[in-house]
């Protein structure tokens, strides 16, 4: 049997649980990133949702309890790092003053996108979800 007394000593609630759990899940897309040094939509996003199908247990389980705004706050905290690795210095001298917009605007479709996906019950494979994307964003302009 566990003692709970154990497990409280390292977690004062239920969301320092969650937190870690997506924080593990962060650092292992992370690692993927600095890895294959993507540099276009499609790649960034296929390996975004292989990382998300590969964890949907826990994703579905956040979403059935109204608890996805927890993937959404390390978004806003992640897209900096993510935008370090994948930047072009063009870019980020074109945004200089205003990255924070464009990051918040990427994060939110992001999100966005996953929540949709969750929605329907992840059937689209991350390689259709990454050409969408790719679309989506070659359009907006």
């Amino acid at each position: 049997m566990i003692d709970c007394r154990t497990f409280y000593r390292h977690f004062e609630c239920k969301d320092d649980i969650l937190r870690l759990i997506i924080d593990n899940i962060t650092t292992e897309y992370l690692n993927l990133i600095k890895e294959i040094s993507p540099t276009d939509t499609y790649s960034i996003t296929k390996n975004f949702f292989n990382v998300c199908l590969e964890n949907s247990n826990f994703i579905n389980l956040l979403y059935k309890n109204n608890l996805m705004y927890f993937l959404l706050d390390k978004f806003y905290t992640n897209l900096p790092i993510i935008h370090a690795k994948v930047r072009s210095d063009e870019m980020t001298q074109a945004l200089c003053h205003d990255l924070d917009y464009f990051l918040f605007f990427h994060a939110g479709g992001f999100w966005s996108l996953l929540l949709k996906w969750v929605m329907d019950g992840m059937k689209k494979s991350p390689n259709d979800l990454a050409i969408l994307s790719s679309i989506i964003t070659n359009r907006l302009i």
